[in-house]
This record gives C-alpha cells, structure tokens and sequence, in this order.
C-alpha cells in the first residue's frame, strides 16, 4: 500500500485575512486559503493582549477615596491631652557618633574623671559609654541606682562591692550591677580606667548635674536622681 506523502502546512494568517502561506513535502502541495476562510467564519476568539497591554494600568483614583488615603498617612500614634508625645526617632547618620581617643565631653563626679565617649543623643536615649578615670582608695560610699550599669576594666585594679559580695577586677575583666543593687568600687593600683555602659541617659544627666555643683550638695543632687545611699 503506498503511502500518501505527508504535507507539512504551517498556517500564519490571522484570522480573517486572506494571506496563507504553506509548505509542502514530497511536491504535494494544499491551498490553505480554504482553511483561511473557514476560520475567518467561525466565531472569533477573544484577542489576547500582549505583555506589555495585559499589565494593569494606572487608574485615576475617585475623588471620595482622597480623604480615604489621606488618612491613611496620618501618624499612627496621635496624642491626646495628659499624653506624652511621641520622642522623635534620628536618622541613621544622625545617631552614627566616632569618638577619638582622648576625645569626649569630660566630667568631673567629685571621685573620678569622667569622659563621655557615647552620649544618649547618639543613641537616642538607648544608652551611654563613659571612661572612668579614678585614683587610688574609695569611691562614693555604697549606694542604690534606678539604673542598671556594667564595668569594663582597661587598666588598674579595683574591688566592686555588689549586694554583700566582693569581685576583683583587673584589665581585660567586666562585671554587670542590676537595678536597684547596692554597689561601690575602690582602686587598688596608683590609678584605673575602665568603661561604664549604662542604659537610658539617667546616669548622664547625673554626672552632669554633680559636675556643675559644690561637693556638699551631692547628697541632693543623687537624692533627686533616684540614688540613694545605703545605712
């Protein structure tokens, strides 16, 4: 049985036109305008858009949705009378501090040599490093603050007394005193320097405070600061 020679048509015309092109095999050829036709009488299909027609468009937004999305901008946290309003947050760079060695506001607490090295307005209130510079003997007597602190020892040795307990500490050796903890240090070398971390900016406004006042008003001043010293 022979076989027919098998035609290859390859139809490219959009429905409803009269241009057809086909291939052929073998030298058989078939005339696809036929074919053309009947696709043009059938019922049409939907025409599918392009990628780039099929993508949403922007719509003009009704005018009764303006004051919709204009409230939506609106700062989420309103105040409201007896409220306290909400603290700015700084920028990125703003709150990006370097502090050179040596650099830094100094201090002075009556007992040390304080250098602010990172100030809460750095941080946004979050925190403060200080340098500590402190001779030979006893600090401030043993006392109580509303704030949690920690030591970082550069140099020197010293004691620090926390709730009853004695810890020496060298370069290189930390130590963390909770809220609330009845602590104080005394220096055992000619000098120590060591870094105090303390969390919000209460120990700043107090150093800064003691730094600005005769010795005698220490008392008052710590008294107004939440410290207080221990029977």
């Amino acid at each position: 049985m022979g076989a027919r020679p098998l035609v290859i048509e390859l139809i490219t015309a959009v429905s409803g036109s009269s241009d057809a092109q086909h291939v052929s095999s073998a030298g058989t050829t078939r005339s696809t305008s036929s074919m053309a036709a009947v696709c043009s009488s059938a019922t049409p299909r939907p025409a599918v858009a392009s990628a780039a027609t099929s993508r949403r468009t922007p719509c003009a937004r009704p005018s009764h949705m303006d004051a919709v999305c204009a409230g939506r901008r609106r700062a989420r946290y309103p105040t409201f009378p007896g409220w306290l309003s909400r603290r700015a947050v700084p920028s990125v760079g703003a709150m990006t501090h370097f502090s050179a060695p040596g650099e830094g506001p100094e201090l002075d607490s009556k007992d040390a040599h304080i250098t602010v090295k990172v100030g809460a307005e750095h941080t946004g209130g979050a925190y403060e490093v200080f340098e500590v510079d402190a001779p030979r003997g006893p600090s401030v007597p043993p006392h109580t603050e509303p704030w949690a602190k920690s030591f970082y020892v550069l140099h020197g040795r010293l004691t620090v007394y926390v709730d009853g307990e004695l810890h020496d500490l060298g370069p290189g050796a930390s130590i963390s005193i909770p809220a609330g903890a009845v602590n104080t240090f005394t220096v055992h070398t000619p000098s120590a320097q060591f870094l105090v971390v303390c969390p919000t900016d209460g120990v700043g406004r107090f150093f800064r405070a003691v730094d600005e006042a005769p010795a005698e008003r220490i008392p008052e001043i710590a008294g107004r600061h939440g410290i207080g010293f221990a029977p």
